[in-house]
């Protein structure tokens, strides 16, 4: 999740995005759980509860979880994202 904050201004790098959801997907199911996002955001200063904010906003089906397709639109639609 730092990789989405550290590069907000710079161009979109699929591999990177590939690479990083991959890294926060600890289980390997394709699928991001909270519980996974929060260990992403363990050593920033974002508190638990801007990152359940965070995790809401970008699980757009209402799953539960966030698909690999979810992040990317969250990712390339950072802006409107993070404003929310």
């Amino acid at each position: 999740m730092t990789f989405l904050v550290s590069n907000l201004n710079k161009e979109i790098d699929f591999k990177s995005l590939r690479d990083a959801f991959r890294a926060i997907d600890k289980k390997n199911t394709g699928m991001l759980t909270i519980n996974e996002v929060k260990e992403a955001f363990k050593d920033s200063n974002i508190p638990n509860s801007d990152v359940d904010k965070i995790f809401h906003m970008i699980d757009f089906d209402h799953d539960g979880v966030i698909n690999y397709s979810e992040f990317l639109a969250a990712t390339l639609d950072k802006k409107a994202t993070l404003t929310m």
